[in-house]
C-alpha cells in the first residue's frame, strides 16, 4: 500500500508541477507557501513540521521563494534570534489562480469516485494521518524503540 500511496503523490506532484509551471510554481513551493498562508507569522521550525518537509531542504525552498519576493523573514519582536515568515504583497495575487490549480488537479484525480467513496477516502486519509503523529511523537519521546 505504501508503493501505492507514494505513486499517487508523485503523479499528483508532476501534474501540479506541470499545470503549475506558468506561474514558476514547484509542488514543494506551493505547500510551503499555502502553509504559510494558513498560519502566517510562523517560525520556519513551525512551518517544517506543518508542511511535513525536513528544516534543511525546507530552508532551501524559503531562500527561494524569499528571492522571488514572495515571502519575507522578519525578526520576532520578542526573540531576536528568531525569524518570522510572512507572504508579501507580491504572492498575495497567485494565490487564488494557484488554489485554482491545485483543486482542479483534485477535483481531475477524483472525477470517477463516488462521493462517499472520497468522504471515507477523506476520513481514512485522517485517521493514517493522526496514527503517523502519534507515531512520531513516540520515536521522538523515545528514540530506541
Amino acid at each position: 500500500m505504501l508503493g501505492l500511496i507514494t505513486d499517487v503523490q508523485s503523479a499528483m506532484a508532476r501534474l501540479f508541477n506541470q499545470r503549475a509551471a506558468h506561474f514558476g510554481l514547484t509542488r514543494p513551493q506551493w505547500r510551503v507557501l499555502f502553509g504559510l498562508y494558513r498560519n502566517e507569522g510562523i517560525t520556519q521550525t513551525e512551518l517544517a513540521e506543518i508542511v511535513g518537509i525536513a528544516r534543511s531542504p525546507l530552508g532551501k525552498i524559503v531562500d527561494k521563494l524569499e528571492a522571488a519576493g514572495w515571502i519575507v523573514r522578519r525578526a520576532d519582536p520578542e526573540d531576536r534570534r528568531v525569524n518570522r515568515l510572512y507572504l508579501t504583497e507580491a504572492f498575495k495575487p497567485l494565490l487564488g489562480p494557484t488554489r485554482v490549480v491545485s483543486q482542479e488537479l483534485e477535483d481531475d484525480v477524483l472525477t470517477n469516485v463516488g462521493q462517499g467513496t472520497r468522504d471515507q477516502l477523506y476520513a481514512t486519509l485522517l485517521e493514517m494521518r493522526a496514527s503517523l503523529k502519534q507515531l512520531q511523537d513516540a520515536q521522538i519521546r523515545d528514540p530506541a524503540s
